[in-house]
């Protein structure tokens, strides 16, 4: 993946068109797992991404472990802001027409960010999708969402969850 750039976060990288999809990775002393999730976006068979890694002020040597990959960026917090104040400099810093999560701990299936895509080029009333999640390790089960209008409101009325925030994707929208 990549090294520290020197870039500005909101400049995309020299010579490199604005990429289809931003992939966004929170960070925080994510060394156990992060090597196999950025693994996992280098393994897409879609290649029109670029991935941003928010480190949130990490005290371990998780970047250590990043290579050089030009649609890679990794953006520095001075102090740790959550999880959700990452997210939010991501979207600021995206290039991508779409915007997909990745947690740090995940993997993604080497289809996902294609078949999102595709799905939400064909339902343009579609703002935000997710899909399934397979967890693996010692709670090894698939967790599965509802998909009909149906479910998704019964889930809404019922306040349960209806988007795997680490296997969405979103467009338009989400921007002022």
């Amino acid at each position: 993946m990549t090294a520290k750039s020197g870039r500005s976060a909101s400049m995309p990288a020299v010579g490199l068109p604005s990429p289809l999809v931003t992939v966004y990775i929170p960070v925080y002393n994510g060394s156990a797992f992060l090597y196999e999730a950025l693994d996992s976006i280098a393994a897409q068979s879609m290649v029109d991404w670029e991935c941003l890694l928010i480190d949130d002020a990490s005290t371990d040597q998780c970047l250590d472990i990043v290579e050089c990959d030009a649609r890679v960026r990794v953006l520095q917090q001075p102090v740790n802001m959550n999880v959700a104040n990452a997210s939010n400099v991501a979207i600021r810093a995206a290039h991508g027409k779409y915007l997909a999560r990745l947690d740090q701990d995940d993997i993604a299936a080497p289809t996902r960010l294609a078949e999102q895509v595709d799905f939400l080029e064909r339902h343009p009333e579609v703002d935000v999708c997710s899909g399934a999640m397979q967890l693996f390790g010692e709670a090894s089960h698939v967790w599965s969402l509802p998909t009909t209008d149906a479910e998704i409101k019964a889930n809404l009325i019922a306040a349960l969850e209806n988007i795997a925030n680490p296997d969405s994707m979103s467009c338009g929208g989400i921007r002022s």
